[in-house]
């Protein structure tokens, strides 16, 4: 939505510059500015090589969803699907170019959580056979 703002004032559209003033603004001040606000109090903490453990891809993504769990998996796949239903009505039926987008995300939604879904059964059905 930036870059469509940003971008108006050459598009001719009414009103685009002050729009594109005002997330400019938003851009360049406000974002770093909370930024240093929210840090203000954090501690800063001295890391070596040594304190952090080396962790694989797989055991990281099999650790995150056990932390969600099945239950939560399957609400995330299924509004997951929910959402990528009317992007996939609205890009065949109309034919804009933004519902692509939407459908490339809520379809890799998709796929992400139920590949993680299925990790998580298969190290159950791993877990119970040994």
């Amino acid at each position: 939505m930036i870059v469509i703002a940003l971008a108006a004032p050459l598009l001719g559209e009414p009103d685009a510059a002050g729009v594109a003033i005002f997330f400019g603004l938003v851009l360049l001040v406000v974002c770093p500015a909370m930024q240093a606000w929210m840090m203000r109090g954090l501690p800063v903490t001295q890391l070596r090589d040594a304190d952090l453990e080396p962790v694989d891809r797989g055991t990281r993504e099999l650790d995150y969803a056990r932390a969600l769990g099945a239950s939560t998996l399957w609400g995330l796949v299924v509004v997951a699907l929910v959402l990528l239903a009317p992007q996939i009505f609205v890009a065949v039926t109309d034919g804009v170019w933004w519902a692509w987008l939407g459908t490339a995300m809520f379809g890799a939604m998709s796929v992400y959580f139920s590949w993680l879904l299925s990790r998580l059964r298969k190290s159950r059905r791993v877990s119970r056979a040994t």
